[in-house]
C-alpha cells in the first residue's frame, strides 16, 4: 500500500455517548509499505482498499473521563473481486505521532464474515481474532494470516480494537475518502465491538476533516490457496499416547514416541507410510515411557529418552521422582531395509525428557527432570561423559543457531539455563517472570529468522529470549496460547521451528489446538487457531521436496483418546512487511557486503563466528548504499580480529541485522 500524509492543522471535537471522540490532523512522516515478495501465490493476489491513499486525520477517544471504558475500535468492510477468496494479510495504519500510541502496545485485530454486506451485527462473534503488537514507530502494520479464513459470498469486515483502553488517537482516516467497490463502508465501535455503526452516521462533517475511510486494507487470494489446515491423519494401530516428535534434517522421516505402548512410529513424509519399532523392554511389564526423541544429523541414528513412569509427564508436580527408576536412552539404528531398530540402552538420570544433539552430532544432551541436571553422552561410544547441574526439573534442551550454546528449560524453577557446548559448562540462568503458580517453561525452539529462543511456558505464554544478550525480550500472548485452566493440567506443550525458521509452531493441550507465530514480527498469524485433536502433544516440522516445489508439513502427536498423528499444511510467509529487512546475499573479504531490501532502518550489524558464544560488533558504523539495498560493513570485530581471521575456510559466519524497530534478521554463510 503506497500512502502519503498531508501535513495540515486542525481540531474537531464531538461528544457521543458520554465519550469524547476526537478527530485531529496527524502530523507525522509517511512511509511506504513493501509489496509481496518471495512467495509465489498459487492463486491471484488482490489488495482491497477503500481509502484514497492519504491519511488526513486521526481519531480516537483521547483521554476518556475517569471510570469510562470506551472500548474504541475501527473497521472497514471490504469486498473480494471473486469467490471463493482467502484472506491472506491485513494492513492497518496507526497514528504514531499522537500521544499514547507507543511501541509494543497491543490491539485486538478482528475479522467478521459479512455475507449480507450490511456490516457486523450486534454481538456478532468474529470469524478471526488475534492480538496485534505495534512494532517500533512504524505507521503501517501488516499482519499475515495463515489460517483458512475463506469468503464464499458478500464481504468481510476487518478492524482493530483498543483492548487495553489506552486511548489517544490511534485510527487514521482519509478525507473525504471513497467507497470502492460499491458497498464498502467504514465502521466504528465504543463498546469493544459489541455493536458497530457506520463512520458517516457517527461523525458530523466539519469543513476541515470530513469523515472518510479508515486506512485499513486487506489482501485476498482467489482460486486455490494453501492454508494452515489439517491435511491428513496417521493412525498406528500399535501406538498408545503419541508424545514426542522429531523430523530428520532432510525432511524425509519423522519419528513419534508412543509413551503408553513403549514403541515409536517411523513415518515416511513422502507418502506418510509408517513402521513401528519397539524401545526399552517393549510392551508389557513396567512402563518405559518413551518421551523425547532426537535425530543424528545424518539421519542414520536416533535417540529416545525413556522416562520410566506410568504417569504421563505433562504436569511434573504430580510426579514423585524419588520412586522413579534410573532413566535410560534407547539408541535406534537404521537397518538395511530402512527401518529403525533398538541397538543399546544408555543409563542416565531420572525422568529424562526432550534431548538435543550437538551440531556435529558427537554429543547428546539429555535433560533429567528428576535429578536437576543434563547428562552428556558421547554418541560414538554411547558412554556418559559428564553431568551438568541446571535448574529444577529440566524438561527440554535446544541448541542455539550456531550450536555454540545449549538452552535448557527448567519447569520447576521457572528459568532457562544457558550452557556452552564448547566447554560443557553452565554460563547463566535466565529467570522467567512467574505467575502465582510459576511460569513452568516446558519446551523451546530457536527461530532461524532472528536466532531468538521461543519458550513454551505453561503459565506465562510464549517467552522470547534474545540469544545474543541471553535476556527475555517479550512474552507473546493470544487466546490460543493462554491455558484454559491456569491452575489445572494442560497448557502450552511444545514448540518447533518451521518455514526455514520464519515461523515457530506450538501446541496447546488445553483447547486442543496448534498455532503459528511469525517470528519476524513476533505475531501469532494462525487466527483462528487450528483444532487438531483432544490432546495435542509434541510437534515437528518437515520441509518436503517434490519435483516442482517444496512444501512444509507439521506432524502433531495426538494423545489419548485419538492415539494418532495429525498432519498440518503450513503455508509460506511472504516478505511483505514494511521496513522489515530481507537479506538476499552476503559476501565478505576485507569488508562485509550485504544485499537485499528494506535496509533503511537497519541500525547495526553483528556477527557470530565459530568457536565463540558471543555476538560480535564492528569498530566502524555500517554504511547504506544503492537506495538502502546494500549494506557495507568495514572495521575489526569487537574482539580485535578481522572477519577473515575469525572465520576459517569452511567455517560458518552468521550475520545479524538489528533495525530501529527492534526487528532482527540473520543470514548464514559458509566461507569458501
Amino acid at each position: 500500500m503506497k500512502s502519503s500524509v498531508v501535513l495540515t492543522r486542525g481540531l474537531a471535537i464531538f461528544v457521543l455517548a458520554s465519550l469524547i471522540l476526537i478527530a485531529s490532523l496527524a502530523p507525522y512522516l509517511s512511509r511506504s509499505t513493501a509489496t509481496a515478495q518471495t512467495v509465489a501465490p498459487s492463486g491471484q493476489l488482490t489488495e482491497l482498499a477503500i481509502d484514497n491513499g492519504q491519511a488526513d486525520c486521526a481519531s480516537g477517544p483521547g483521554q476518556p473521563p475517569v471510570g469510562v471504558e470506551p472500548g474504541f475500535g475501527w473497521a472497514n468492510k471490504l469486498t473480494p473481486p471473486a469467490y471463493p477468496a482467502t484472506l491472506r494479510s491485513i494492513t492497518i495504519g496507526f497514528n504514531r505521532a499522537g500521544p499514547l500510541v507507543e511501541p509494543d502496545l497491543l490491539y485486538r485485530i478482528v475479522v467478521f464474515i459479512d455475507p449480507e454486506m450490511d456490516g457486523p451485527s450486534i454481538s456478532q462473534t468474529p470469524a478471526a481474532s488475534f492480538v496485534g503488537r505495534l512494532r517500533g514507530g512504524e505507521t503501517f502494520m501488516t499482519f499475515n494470516l495463515v489460517s483458512p479464513l475463506r469468503i464464499i459470498e458478500g464481504s468481510f469486515v476487518v478492524g482493530a480494537i483498543d483492548i487495553n483502553d489506552v486511548g489517544g488517537f490511534p485510527a487514521l482516516f482519509d478525507s473525504p475518502g471513497r467507497s470502492d467497490p460499491p458497498g464498502s463502508e467504514s465502521f466504528i465501535t465504543f463498546n469493544d465491538g459489541a455493536s458497530w455503526r457506520t463512520m458517516r452516521d457517527t461523525f458530523p462533517e466539519p469543513s476541515d476533516c470530513m469523515p472518510g475511510s479508515w486506512l485499513i486494507r486487506a489482501t485476498v487470494e482467489t482460486d486455490p490457496a494453501e492454508t494452515f489446515s489439517a491435511v491428513g491423519s496417521i493412525i498406528d494401530p500399535l501406538a498408545v499416547e503419541p508424545f514426542g516428535v522429531a523430523a530428520n534434517d532432510a525432511g524425509t522421516e519423522v519419528l513419534v514416541t508412543n509413551y503408553g505402548s513403549d514403541n515409536v512410529t517411523q513415518i515416511q513424509t513422502s507418502d506418510n507410510s509408517l513402521r513401528n519399532a519397539l524401545v526399552g523392554d517393549g510392551p508389557g511389564g513396567a512402563t518405559d515411557g518413551p518421551s523425547g526423541v532426537a535425530f543424528r544429523p545424518d539421519g542414520a541414528r536416533a535417540y529416545v529418552s525413556l522416562f520410566g513412569s506410568d504417569v504421563i509427564p505433562i504436569d511434573l508436580e504430580t510426579i514423585d521422582f524419588s520412586v522413579l527408576p534410573q532413566g535410560r536412552v534407547a539408541v535406534l539404528v537404521k537397518q538395511t531395509d530402512g527401518a529403525f531398530a533398538q541397538s543399546v540402552q544408555i543409563n542416565v538420570g531420572r525422568g529424562p525428557l526432550f534431548p538435543a544433539l550437538s551440531r556435529d552430532g558427537s554429543r547428546l544432551y539429555v535433560p533429567c527432570a528428576g535429578d536437576d541436571r543434563i547428562d552428556v553422552i558421547n554418541t560414538s561410544t554411547n558412554e556418559k561423559l559428564r553431568e551438568i547441574a541446571v535448574g529444577s526439573n529440566p524438561t527440554s534442551a535446544v541448541r542455539s543457531i550456531d550450536g555454540a550454546k545449549l538452552y535448557v528449560t527448567n519447569f520447576g524453577s521457572s528459568s532457562v539455563s544457558v550452557i556452552s557446548t564448547i566447554t560443557d559448562q553452565k554460563i547463566k540462568d535466565i529467570a522467567i517472570e512467574a505467575t502465582e503458580s510459576g511460569a513452568r517453561p516446558f519446551s523451546a525452539a530457536v527461530s532461524a529468522a532472528n536466532g531468538h529462543l521461543y519458550v513454551a511456558s505453561r503459565d506465562a505464554g510464549i517467552v522470547e529470549i534474545d540469544t545474543c544478550k541471553d535476556e527475555v525480550v517479550r512474552i507473546i500472548l493470544d487466546e490460543s496460547i493462554l491455558p484454559a485452566m491456569p491452575e489445572g493440567p494442560g497448557g502450552l506443550f511444545k514448540v518447533a521451528s518451521c518455514l526455514a525458521g520464519s515461523g515457530v509452531l506450538y501446541t496447546n493441550s488445553s483447547p486442543g489446538v496448534a498455532g503459528l507465530v511469525d517470528t519476524r514480527i513476533d505475531q501469532v498469524v494462525s487466527a483462528p487457531a487450528l483444532a487438531v485433536c483432544a490432546n495435542p502433544r509434541g510437534i515437528a516440522c518437515a520441509t518436503i521436496a517434490t519435483s516442482t516445489q517444496s512444501k512444509h508439513r507439521a506432524y502433531v502427536a495426538c494423545g489419548q483418546p485419538d492415539n494418532s498423528v495429525t498432519v498440518v499444511g503450513v503455508p509460506d510467509l511472504p516478505e511483505n512487511i514494511a521496513d522489515l529487512p530481507v537479506i538476499e546475499s552476503v559476501s565478505f573479504g576485507n569488508q562485509l557486503r550485504i544485499q537485499g531490501r528494506e535496509f533503511g532502518l537497519v541500525d547495526r550489524v553483528e556477527v557470530i563466528v565459530p568457536g565463540s558464544t558471543a555476538c560480535l560488533t564492528f569498530s566502524k558504523r555500517r554504511k547504506l548504499k544503492k537506495g538502502a539495498t546494500l549494506i557495507l560493513q568495514k572495521g575489526r570485530l569487537s574482539d580485535g580480529r578481522s572477519l577473515t581471521e575469525a572465520v576459517p575456510v569452511g567455517g560458518t559466519l552468521i550475520i545479524r541485522l538489528t533495525d530501529l524497530n527492534g526487528s532482527i534478521r540473520i543470514f548464514r554463510l559458509t566461507r569458501t
